[in-house]
């Protein structure tokens, strides 16, 4: 055997092993996100921004849709979809709708950036959720799961478009 195919198949195999690899973890990823129909999992978070009372939880807003916003600040497509998420928010709010801001980022760094925003988030957000976007399985953002009143996923995407057709669709309501 040449030393060129030698070579190359000490290429191949390192790189076969990677390929395989990756698609293992993007497979678990894909059947370990929750999916429609199944109970959501519960937000973790250490600390609620742009709220006052208690910390919400899926159970406290059980009998209402829960839009999650997964986000971050490093995140241009997150920011540029603010001013619309505002906008569903308050069209929706009164059908029913809550939507909860979800940041993987310390308070310290979502807190200050907040402040700064040119258009002010107008939705509770969670900083420091990482165990939340662990367990729905979010790998990329801008991510967005819809929950039905009874706790289950109904919808999950990447844009507030497309998420308010799901809520028109899923609670049987278009205006």
């Amino acid at each position: 055997m040449s030393s060129a195919a030698r070579s190359s198949r000490h290429i191949l195999k390192p790189a076969l092993l990677l390929a395989c690899a990756l698609l293992a973890i993007a497979a678990f990823a894909w059947f370990a996100s929750p999916t429609k129909g199944q109970p959501a999992p519960p937000i973790t978070a250490g600390q609620w921004l742009n709220h006052t009372g208690p910390a919400p939880t899926l159970e406290s807003l059980r009998g209402k849709w829960v839009l999650l916003d997964f986000w971050g600040t490093f995140c241009g497509p997150c920011l540029r979809e603010i001013p619309q998420l505002n906008d569903l928010s308050r069209r929706l709010a009164p059908r029913g709708l809550v939507l909860l801001g979800i940041s993987p980022e310390p308070a310290s760094t979502v807190a200050p950036f907040l402040a700064r925003l040119k258009t002010p988030l107008e939705y509770p957000t969670a900083a420091e959720a990482a165990p939340t976007f662990s367990a729905y399985s979010v790998d990329t953002i801008p991510r967005l799961f819809l929950i039905d009143p009874t706790g289950k996923i109904a919808w999950s995407g990447r844009d507030p478009e497309s998420a308010e057709s799901a809520f028109n669709t899923h609670s049987g309501s278009a205006h």
